[in-house]
């Protein structure tokens, strides 16, 4: 393992997930859900291969956890899921899965200085060309940190100004990457809720193995407008942007937008897209923020190159005081600049229904479908998943889960064609405090 995992692991745990301006004199607020399981998983093509399958049983151990503080010194926000498995016949070497995002706002001077430390982790495919199995996995970690700077040149009018550290690591890969950010700009309050702003960026990008990925500086200019209302918020971004690297130059238009609508006081739906240059630990981060952190394994690839990335998200969420509803889709198209074998297409959905069957008894239905199609060799991937849990309540606070899942790959040849199925059974013990 890289000798940078500890802390970077410990960073992903520890550093605060999700867009948090400083407030003057945020009011003091908790929120938190923490959940403990343990359990035992049946699968009967742990290998994921068309023919000869294997079965295997694992030991599980899950954490997952949703947390936000606000502070009149600082904000953060902490959100994921992670288990560690243990397989019993020795199939795969014990294995982490899942993923946690977090970001934590050090207001050393609230509206004025703020100091932000932010990390994602989780796992990418090794080989996109290989089903996802223990040994087609490997950590990833995205950790970034640096200052937020806002001077009031008047009544209405501000200087912006940030920059951040940032450093991109994979447990196996040599496509590890650090940046060095900053950007400049002058921001005019339009109304009490809007504000427009013209800035300039720039990002150095400099590979762990810069002898075969060379290193690039990726510069924009734009237009922010952001705006943020009792049930809206919207921030869009709008401009040029040019990627650089050995002398040679990409450039073209730069767009970036998201809005959430909050429909009711439980149901929220929101939209990402954008059009940018950017790198693998960036869309990481993109990825997580719009779908979550919990995913057994990431849909971004590890490229030691920047890519044009052409995205859009959409999700919708609901809670009732019986049941639950979240749904997303989503779609990607990645152009790299030098490691074309990585171009691809890619859209997905995703969609998790719960429901209160008695006071005691929970329903919960999911399902999930990628279609993955690389540009170079024409090479096309489908796969999908349903499944169906129940959770008996044992006592307030501990419920007994399990569970029945079926996946599905299919595609050009047979390398990652196969079906599987896994039961589940497992303790799970749920604790929280503060407003749901």
């Amino acid at each position: 393992m890289n000798r940078r995992t500890n802390w970077r692991v410990l960073g992903a745990v520890v550093a605060g997930s999700a867009t948090l301006m400083p407030i003057a004199h945020a009011q003091e607020e908790d929120r938190a859900t923490l959940e403990l399981e343990v359990g035992a998983e049946r699968s009967d093509n742990v290998a994921r291969v068309p023919v000869d399958e294997q079965s295997e049983t694992n030991g599980t151990a899950r954490l997952g956890v949703a947390l936000e503080r606000v502070r009149s010194r600082y904000e953060a926000k902490l959100s994921g899921d992670v288990q560690y498995r243990r397989y019993s016949e020795d199939t795969f070497g014990s294995d982490v899965v899942g993923g946690l995002a977090g970001r934590l706002d050090w207001l050393i001077l609230p509206e004025h200085l703020v100091w932000v430390f932010e990390d994602n982790y989780g796992q990418v495919t090794s080989d996109p060309l290989q089903a996802d199995t223990p040994d087609n996995r490997e950590q990833t970690n995205y950790f970034s940190t640096g200052p937020d700077i806002t001077v009031p040149l008047g009544a209405r009018t501000v200087l912006l100004a940030s920059g951040r550290y940032s450093d991109n690591y994979y447990e196996e890969s040599e496509q590890g990457s650090r940046s060095v950010d900053g950007s400049v700009g002058i921001g005019r309050r339009l109304t009490e809720q809007t504000t427009l702003s013209l800035n300039g960026s720039i990002s150095d990008i400099e590979y762990d193995q810069s002898a075969v990925n060379p290193d690039y500086t990726i510069t924009s200019a734009f237009l922010r407008l952001e705006s943020t209302g009792t049930r809206t918020t919207f921030e869009a971004d709008a401009g040029y942007t040019e990627a650089e690297r050995d002398g040679q130059t990409s450039d073209g238009p730069l767009f970036r937008a998201s809005i959430a609508y909050q429909i009711t006081g439980r149901s929220i739906v929101s939209f990402d897209a954008g059009y940018v240059f950017t790198d693998s630990g960036a869309a990481l981060r993109v990825d997580q923020s719009a779908l979550g952190a919990g995913s057994e394994v990431n849909d971004t690839l590890a490229a030691g190159d920047v890519f044009r990335d052409t995205y859009a998200y959409l999700t919708f969420t609901t809670e009732r005081d019986r049941s639950a509803l979240s749904a997303s889709i989503f779609g990607r198209k990645e152009r790299h600049e030098d490691i074309i074998i990585l171009d691809r297409d890619i859209v997905g959905a995703d969609l998790s229904v719960s429901r209160n069957l008695t006071q005691r008894i929970e329903l919960t239905v999911e399902g999930g479908y990628r279609d993955e199609d690389f540009v170079v060799g024409d090479v096309a991937f489908q796969e999908w998943f349903a499944g169906v849990g129940l959770g008996w309540r044992l006592t307030p606070s501990v419920s007994l889960r399990t569970s029945i899942f079926h996946y599905v790959g299919s595609g050009d040849g047979a390398s990652r064609d196969y079906e599987e199925n896994r039961a589940y059974i497992g303790i799970r013990y749920t604790t929280s405090r503060g407003a749901p």
